[in-house]
């Protein structure tokens, strides 16, 4: 935030909102799905299933939005509007959905569980994937596994799994390999960070048989 000339970031105050009040949840929810023109009985049985949290209202409503069939999605949400499930069991059923998308990138959205709402970089993001990268390996190489990563990083954005701050910070190789190319891919890199519901579903989930191997190299990378 900039005003008359003196910077005003340190005086914004971030508040985590867990939920919402019913009318500003189906406001959301509305606003999210405006292209699905969806009735208030649909809007309500997002809201219910969603237990009002805004973070899962986003997320169901990408999955709306972006189904060829979107009666179906929404006519199964209607019939999970009872009370069987905790509200935490509730919207980790509604992150399972964007998750099981990524297939491949479930690992790496895993790993990077490992700053659990901490803030990180993409040097840092790399690190804990990576690890350090071989003084052997083609320059082009680590400039095309770093990119891949970025581009899976925002893969995740889009699928609201994780949070890209206002702050930013410069690139620092800190153990990569540093090259003027590298440090024009990733200057003024953006501060990323999962969001505390995220980052639980996240720990959960770090027991698959398919995702531990990848967990574990990625704690020796931490370390």
């Amino acid at each position: 935030l900039l005003t008359t000339g003196k910077e005003l970031r340190s005086l914004l105050l971030k508040i985590e909102v867990d939920s919402l009040v019913i009318e500003d949840a189906r406001k959301l929810t509305s606003k999210c799905t405006k292209q699905c023109k969806l009735n208030d009985q649909q809007i309500d049985a997002i809201v219910t299933v969603c237990c009002a949290c805004p973070l899962a209202i986003r997320v169901i409503s990408d999955a709306i939005n972006d189904s060829p069939n979107s009666t179906h999605i929404i006519s199964l949400i209607q019939k999970r509007t009872d009370p069987i499930f905790s509200p935490l069991l509730q919207i980790y059923e509604c992150l399972s959905q964007p998750f099981e998308k990524l297939k491949e990138n479930k690992s790496t959205l895993c790993q990077l569980s490992l700053f659990g709402t901490t803030k990180f970089d993409m040097n840092s993001a790399a690190n804990i994937i990576f690890g350090k990268f071989e003084t052997s390996m083609e320059k082009k190489e680590i400039i095309k596994k770093l990119t891949e990563l970025k581009l899976t990083i925002l893969l995740f954005k889009s699928r609201h799994l994780i949070e890209i701050e206002n702050d930013e910070c410069l690139y620092s190789p800190s153990g990569q390999i540093a090259d003027i190319e590298l440090e024009d891919l990733f200057a003024r890199q953006k501060i990323y960070s999962l969001h505390p519901l995220v980052c639980k579903f996240l720990k959960d989930k770090a027991d698959d048989k398919e995702i531990v191997g990848d967990i574990r190299k990625a704690k020796y990378n931490y370390i």
